[in-house]
């Protein structure tokens, strides 16, 4: 007969003999495990947010030895704006009494320059429920996200090429074959053929395909952000879709809703891309609104459809959504990525972006 082995009730484990003991061992034991960290680990006092605890990761990122941070606070490290940044979040962070996550924060470091950091702030509090200290595990995400500006920047270059070439290349042969069977169209009907009624449905849907094939290359290759402007090119998305899918969408844009970052407008308006697309492929929805506006304090793009709805949250890595790369172009502008949804109730997808982003 097989022994029956007993499984461990409410999460707790066996601890194994060779774990340490006593509280001097226990002590040693977890200042290893913090020392060795691969990442920054750091505690500050609630009171004043002086730094009381550093390991060896967060001495190597910010260039400066552990003796020279405990007991000091962000001011007497990094400028006045970053500081006040950092203690903004701190005591947002300690008020709330719940982790927060900065996807992407900005630092500059001794020796490395300015560095890029995925942050999570956790307040550590007593038996009363205050808050005592502040517990901070940031990873250099530096190169990580130069990479995915990269991938991002040949998804978008690949984008532009084959919507150029559908616009000078297919697009120019259907205006050619169109004129062509025009023609002979025109001589069948001289001679009363019964092929000219075929020969004029021929070139009707050639050129519905020529009208589809420019919208097409519109949403590959958005030129009027550039020329015209997010706002009309948000326009022109709006319309092209419509010419493409069985759907109408309507698109909002406020008369002050002037952007001149480049990059800031054309992730904004891949972002709107990717949404209405969602709309299309899965939502059955039969309404999208896009809408763009600004205020003294951000710049929020927002994407209605009137879909099925789906369950929030929604996984990254379900096929077929673009949820990762749309959070990439929002981290990328410095903005934050929202979704609202629920089963038969529609989509909201919004992206908001701080007029001055760290």
């Amino acid at each position: 007969m097989q022994e029956r082995r007993e499984q461990p009730q409410g999460g707790r484990h066996k601890v194994p003999a060779e774990f340490p003991a006593s509280i001097e061992e226990g002590t040693r034991f977890l200042d290893s495990l913090i020392e060795n960290i691969p990442d920054m680990i750091f505690v500050k006092d609630a009171r004043d947010l002086r730094f009381i605890l550093f390991n060896r990761a967060g001495e190597q990122l910010l260039g400066y030895a552990r003796e020279d941070l405990i007991g000091r606070n962000d001011y007497d490290f990094f400028t006045k704006e970053e500081a006040d940044f950092f203690t903004a979040k701190d005591r947002e962070v300690l008020r709330s009494g719940r982790m927060h996550e900065l996807f992407e924060e900005p630092i500059h470091t001794a020796h490395q320059g300015r560095r890029l950091l995925h942050t999570k702030k956790i307040p550590v509090v007593d038996e009363k429920g205050n808050p005592q200290y502040l517990l901070g595990i940031s990873e250099d995400v530096t190169e990580l996200r130069t990479l995915e500006r990269e991938v991002l920047d040949i998804s978008d270059r690949e984008r532009r090429r084959i919507g150029q070439d559908l616009h000078d290349g297919l697009g120019q042969q259907l205006v050619g074959i169109a004129f062509l069977i025009k023609a002979l169209e025109a001589r069948l009907r001289s001679t009363d053929h019964p092929a000219t009624t075929e020969a004029a449905r021929i070139v009707e849907l050639i050129n519905q395909a020529v009208l589809q094939t420019r919208d097409v290359a519109r949403l590959l290759s958005p030129i009027d952000i550039e020329a015209n402007g997010l706002g009309a090119a948000l326009e022109n998305l709006a319309h092209g879709a419509q010419g493409i899918a069985n759907i109408e969408c309507h698109c909002r844009v406020d008369d002050s809703a002037r952007i001149q970052d480049s990059t800031l407008a054309s992730q904004l308006y891949r972002i709107a891309q990717e949404c209405l697309t969602n709309a299309i492929k899965h939502s059955r929805a039969s309404t999208v609104t896009i809408a763009l506006r600004c205020d003294q304090t951000a710049v929020t793009l927002e994407v209605v459809d009137d879909g099925i709805g789906m369950e929030v949250p929604v996984r990254p890595t379900d096929p077929g959504m673009g949820l990762s790369i749309m959070r990439y172009r929002a981290r990328m502008i410095g903005g934050i990525l929202s979704i609202r949804s629920q089963p038969g109730a529609g989509t909201v997808v919004s992206c908001i972006v701080p007029r001055d982003p760290r």
